[in-house]
């Protein structure tokens, strides 16, 4: 999603450290006879240093999620590890020469997620394993549940097994077992990786489709008043106004009043009480107004919206402030 996707989301359980201690200190009650023999034994050999770890084997001892084989990214400091291992996966898959797969399906992706798949490359990312290993058939978004596609689940379920298997055989398979999962870990990653954004593209497209057909009835609301602009409106300040109320029984009988205040206002009529009603009516007016102009801007500039409605500054803005207009 856009800017994100469904940028969709345990206690974490503490990470352990890797620690390198000193070998202890011999004694140091030596007689002069061992001192002296000591100085004419010859020189030995220093020992071989150990091989250092792969960077594979750093990020494994790093992430104890991975003994349950569910990779975690709740939390900055959990995303940031199990990035952290799958780019180790990334680097051991490259060290051992192993063929990527296919990933020329990403050319037709969405601008948004063009940017986070520049290439053809393997760009593991920890969402998309977490959210084949959810298990999800469905993708819950602005209070609305968006089923994913039959072969997506289908890949979702093919990736987690792939994932796992991979993992047992670090645990204990041989070397060509590994570089084996690895080959099946690639594959499966791409096929989900292709249909599981395709989902979400096709999510977002609707959700920016109803903000668009909503900057439309706001374009011809001064010749046709229809009330379908209540209908959308009032669905979508439910689920994007997150700072107010998020109402959903607002329609057009307080701007019409307004309206009409003003209008005699400007003609000059006698007002009477109702006189101090104007700075009130101007204000209901011009929140209408600027929120019109906001959503008539986004026709052209829709794929820009953040399908995680909420996410949208501007938006909420201008539903805070006519919901709060609309209700004095």
């Amino acid at each position: 999603m856009s800017g994100s996707s469904a940028k969709i989301p345990n206690v974490p359980a503490p990470t352990p450290h890797l620690h390198s201690y000193p070998p202890m200190p011999r004694s140091r009650r030596r007689n002069r006879g061992s001192r002296r023999a000591q100085a004419h034994q010859a020189p030995q050999a220093p020992a071989a240093p150990a091989p250092p770890a792969t960077l594979l084997e750093l990020a494994i001892a790093a992430i104890p999620q991975l003994e349950t084989g569910v990779i975690r990214y709740d939390g900055p400091e959990w995303q940031a590890a199990s990035n952290r291992l799958l780019q180790a996966v990334e680097a051991e898959t490259d060290r051992r020469g192993l063929s990527t797969a296919n990933r020329s399906y990403r050319a037709q992706f969405q601008l948004n997620y063009q940017q986070l798949f520049p290439d053809q490359s393997r760009s593991y990312r920890c969402d998309i394993l977490g959210a084949a290993q959810r298990g999800a058939t469905a993708i819950p978004l602005n209070g609305t549940m968006y089923p994913l596609g039959e072969p997506t689940v289908l890949a979702g379920r093919a990736l987690s097994m792939a994932w796992l298997e991979f993992v047992d055989s670090l645990q204990g398979g041989s070397e060509e077992d590994l570089g084996s999962a690895l080959e099946c870990l690639d594959d499966a990653w791409a096929t989900f990786e292709a249909n599981y954004v395709n989902d979400l593209s096709t999510i977002e497209n609707q959700i920016r489709t109803f903000v668009n057909h909503l900057a439309m009835e706001f374009a011809k609301w001064e010749t046709s008043k229809s009330t379908y602009l209540w209908v959308r409106l009032n669905k979508l300040n439910a689920v994007a106004n997150i700072i107010g109320k998020g109402r959903s029984d607002m329609n057009g009988d307080v701007l019409k009043q307004a309206q009409v205040l003003l209008q005699r206002h400007k003609w000059g009529c006698d007002m009477g009480p109702a006189g101090a009603l104007v700075p009130l009516a101007q204000y209901v007016t011009s929140s209408f107004d600027n929120m019109k102009q906001y959503f008539m801007s986004l026709k052209d500039n829709v794929q820009h919206v953040d399908a995680i409605l909420s996410n949208n500054k501007g938006m909420v803005e201008h539903l805070v402030a006519w919901e709060r207009a609309w209700g004095l």
